[in-house]
């Protein structure tokens, strides 16, 4: 299954990418929310896209309901910004989860395990 991640802090961007790896995970990576936007056609056919808020070029909120207008692939959102409100419009955005940093690595991994697993149920219906 192949995840796209969206981060511009180059070290967790490499964590991440090198944990869902070892999960058996193809990760295509991008460090600017608007490189990400310009390469919509190839997110948009992963199975998953993780991605921060706070990126340059493009914020995370922007990047989310741009990619919601043309398909429907789980988003988890990964952000320093983690109030009710920023969760909340995080999930009005179009994303399907919402995880605070600093994160526990195993809630992550679980939480894309389940999202992986919802999607290819519903695409083998």
């Amino acid at each position: 299954m192949k995840i796209s991640l969206v981060e511009d802090e180059k070290s967790l961007l490499e964590m991440i990418q090198f944990n869902l790896e070892l999960e058996g995970y193809d990760v295509v990576s991008y460090m600017n929310g608007l490189t990400a936007f310009n390469d919509m056609e190839k997110i948009i056919k992963t199975d998953l896209i993780v991605m921060d808020v706070m990126l340059p070029g493009m914020n995370g909120l922007e990047l989310c309901k741009a990619i919601r207008k043309v398909s429907s692939v789980p988003i988890i959102i990964l952000s320093a910004k983690g109030t009710t409100i920023d969760r909340v419009g995080g999930l009005k955005s179009g994303a399907n989860d919402y995880l605070p940093k600093p994160f526990d690595l195993e809630e992550f991994i679980l939480k894309v395990q389940i999202l992986l697993q919802k999607n290819s149920i519903k695409t083998t219906i």
